[in-house]
């Protein structure tokens, strides 16, 4: 389902940004971050992680060539299966 806006509106539920791949990690490993937003900027760069590494084959492949989001939510929609994995 779809988070009310509430949640999100909600001034208590405002994502922490960390400033540093150290902070991050550290956050992952440590922190009690289950009902929190954490947000990294950059985060793949400070990660080094590359684009294979961070965006499953599958939205991937719906991602080749899209021009819009609209173009790529209707190559989601084509694919029946990726609707229940990332629902």
């Amino acid at each position: 389902g779809i988070w009310p806006v509430e949640l999100l509106q909600d001034p208590r539920r405002q994502p922490r940004v960390l400033n540093t791949a150290g902070e991050f990690v550290r956050e992952l490993l440590l922190g009690d971050h289950v009902e929190d937003f954490v947000v990294l900027p950059r985060g793949t760069e400070l990660l080094d992680l590359s684009f294979q590494d961070s965006i499953p084959e599958d939205v991937r492949q719906c991602l080749q060539n899209c021009c819009s989001a609209h173009d790529f939510i209707a190559r989601v929609l084509q694919r029946p299966e990726m609707l229940e994995k990332y629902r």
